[in-house]
């Protein structure tokens, strides 16, 4: 088998996958069998294990998951006939024992040779940073034509984990095979046997379960079973692969997935009515209002100032705070429990992840009389909110929304860098819950941005010599999530890193055969100011062979257009640098060469590959705008072959697009501006959205021809 015509092109499939959750026994067994087709199906030897994001537990009994400790490749069921092994069950913590064991895998090569993976489980695997509930292990020696095949278990010692089984997989699957046995309260006539326990479940906040809630997304037509012995069952063929589409938004809530969960309630907003009271329950304590905090928050501030001065000077005081989670490169994602101690402890220390440090504004607000409430949102670069998901596993995040005559504000201070009332991309637009006034659940939405929160400006002068030598002074400055991203990198590393790494940035956007070199960079530990980076250019802008049109000519002139006469505008005039001095001059009588139109985007390529099947939307994480205007000096008896054409384009209300060049006796200034208004585009518009960018790339290429005076003239 070198193909599966249902699947073309595909670089790997899976023969067969086969997931089995018995509850009643504390375990779940994966099997599965994939064929390498080609070499970049070879990814699959690495295998992700997720392991529960939540358990029950029995309220009573003497159950253990503990299976035959053997490492033999008989891929053998657990051993149910232990006794005992009961351990104490904290519910504050619900630290639950769950353990990866009985893993087997093996290798089948073309030529028909058997590896199998020897070694313990504790041995094989890795863990994944920043995801605590997942591991890896990775089946060695992998050729085109070769099988894999691995088996693992999952224990968890008492307790009972309502399984999250993920329909699609990164291949296509020809056959799959999925069965659930329940807690065996849930079965009928009390099924039980060796091992099993027929007491009550009971979940984190000692809240008896006492359903069995599904949330289905499955292909039209198949449907999830229930057999007479009480077992969930399905099976499915021909599973297509997640879609693997450019410009993707997370697609864990969108791909073919059965949840289960034990719960309290089949109603979900009572489910996230109690969630969020036990949550509020546990905030009140982690923020209660200690001396400190009340003298903290009104030291920062003046009885006279308005609310919103408030709420900035109190958030200035918590962006100072040393954040845990920035110089370990993690972007505010955290568990959604409360932490243990108080905010109290964050002060005190002057340090904190992003959650204590977010929980620690929200009580400093408070203090002061501001009306101010947490958001917990499901940060939208990791997950999609969806409230019929009874897990709060969701919410990995938190912002503060503050209302002001009778307006809410959202600001963001546990993400480090962030300016004030600028929410980190992830957060912008991302929904969650809350509770209201009324002490009712809300699901919310933060705000999203607009283009011209996310701006990058850049400016200069440039000389260019008669055979294309260029050199001179840029400065390129950056407002919004560019601009935060920076600042987080220069956290997690040093300054060196960060110049080098301004550097291959800005090398890989001018033309080749020119170089940069940072001057300086200003406003990079300040989030308040404009980051502005300073660049020394030189090099050759060499003659360009038919690498993109010239531009058109026309006889008049006419002025650059508003929004980029503005450009040099929105550089801080402290960061004004001198214009370049001298003048080059021709030292050969006749030549021509060409200038590239725009100098930062003359290489870029068209960033929208096709596709003409699109089925995700489009998610370009926050709108933007980019600004350029940059003046090349011309060398003494060159000039342009005429005016180059403005060119305008405009879709709909999603992106505008403007080039204008200036011609002046011995200059020419090119202006240019793109902006797009969009955050998420639907599927069925791609087509569209990759037309307007292949003519954008199409006028960026544009090139100025410049021809010296004739020797004698």
């Amino acid at each position: 088998m070198t193909s599966d015509p249902k699947a073309p092109g595909a670089a790997a499939v899976i023969l067969y996958r086969e997931e089995t959750e018995d509850d009643p026994h504390h375990f779940s067994t994966v099997y599965t069998r994939i064929k390498v087709l080609t070499e970049a199906g070879k990814e699959a030897a690495t295998v992700i294990v997720k392991f529960p994001r939540y358990l029950a537990y029995n309220a009573q009994g003497d159950n253990t998951n503990f299976s035959s400790a053997s490492t033999e490749n008989h891929f053998d069921a657990p051993d149910i006939n232990h006794a005992g092994a009961d351990q104490p069950f904290d519910t504050d913590t619900f630290a639950a024992p769950v353990e990866l064991r009985a893993l087997e895998a093996r290798v089948i090569q073309p030529d028909g040779t058997v590896i199998p993976v020897t070694g313990n489980t504790a041995a094989l695997i890795k863990k994944v940073p920043n995801r605590p509930n997942e591991v890896t292990f990775t089946l060695p020696n992998v050729q085109v034509g070769s099988i894999l095949e691995y088996r693992y278990q999952m224990r968890y010692d008492r307790f009972q984990s309502a399984p999250e089984w993920q329909i699609q997989q990164p291949w296509f699957v020809q056959k799959a095979h999925y069965m659930y046995v329940p807690s065996d309260q849930f079965l009928p006539n009390d099924v039980s046997g060796p091992g099993m326990s027929n007491k009550l479940l009971k979940g984190p906040h000692d809240t008896v379960l006492t359903d069995i809630r599904t949330a289905p997304i499955l292909p039209p037509g198949k449907d999830l079973t229930k057999d007479a012995m009480g077992r969930y069952i399905l099976d499915l063929t021909d599973i297509p692969a997640i879609p693997n589409e450019a410009f993707a938004p997370p697609v864990g809530e969108r791909i073919y997935q059965i949840n289960f969960y034990y719960s309290y309630t089949v109603v979900e907003k009572e489910f996230w009515q109690k969630e969020m009271q036990f949550w509020t329950k546990d905030l009140n304590r982690y923020i209660a209002p200690t001396s400190m905090i009340k003298n903290t928050a009104e030291e920062a501030v003046a009885a006279a100032d308005p609310p919103l001065d408030k709420a900035r000077k109190l958030y200035t005081l918590v962006q100072k705070l040393t954040n845990t989670d920035a110089a370990s490169g993690v972007t505010s994602i955290y568990e959604g429990s409360i932490p243990p101690g108080s905010v109290q402890d964050v002060l005190e220390k002057k340090s904190g992840n992003s959650k204590e440090i977010a929980l620690l504004y929200l009580a400093l607000a408070r203090a002061v009389g501001l009306d101010a409430r947490p958001e917990r949102i499901a940060s939208r670069d990791q997950h999609i909110f969806s409230p019929k998901f009874l897990s709060t596993s969701q919410l990995d995040g938190v912002v503060i929304g503050i209302t002001i005559d009778g307006k809410e504000i959202v600001v963001d201070p546990g993400t480090k860098m962030a300016p004030f009332q600028t929410l980190y991309w992830g957060h912008a637009g991302a929904a969650g819950v809350a509770m209201a006034a009324n002490g009712k659940v809300e699901t919310v939405i933060t705000p999203l941005q607009v283009n011209t929160d996310n701006t990058v400006v850049r400016v200069g002068n440039l000389t260019v010599g008669p055979h294309g030598a260029v050199s001179g002074t840029l400065r390129v400055g950056f407002e919004g999530q560019q601009a935060l991203e920076w600042r987080q990198m220069a956290l997690r590393t040093d300054g060196a890193t960060v110049l080098q790494e301004f550097e291959k940035t800005f090398s890989a956007q001018v033309p080749e055969g020119v170089q940069v070199q940072i001057d300086h960079i200003s406003g990079l530990d300040d989030p308040t100011k404009q980051l502005v980076a300073v660049l020394q250019v030189s090099g050759s802008i060499a003659e360009v062979k038919d690498s993109g049109p010239i531009a058109g000519v026309k006889d008049s002139g006419s002025n650059i257009s508003t929004a980029a006469s503005k450009i040099a505008g929105m550089i801080d005039s402290s960061s004004q640098d001198p214009e370049p001095t001298g003048q080059a001059t021709a030292d050969e009588a006749g030549n021509h060469f060409v200038l590239p139109r725009v100098f930062f985007d003359a290489r870029e390529t068209e960033p929208f590959p096709e596709e003409p099947g699109r089925t995700l939307p489009v998610d370009m994480h926050y709108p933007t705008q980019e600004k350029e205007q940059i003046t090349y000096t011309l060398p003494s008896g060159y000039a342009p072959d005429g005016k180059p054409e403005d060119t305008t384009l405009k879709w709909e209300e999603n992106a505008a697009y403007q080039l204008r060049s200036k011609v002046e006796p011995n200059s020419i200034t090119s202006g240019r501006l793109l902006a797009r208004g969009f955050t998420v585009l639907d599927a069925a518009d791609y087509s569209k959205l990759r037309d307007f960018y292949q003519k954008v790339v199409q006028a960026d290429r544009q090139q100025i021809a410049l021809t010296g005076a004739q020797a004698g003239n």
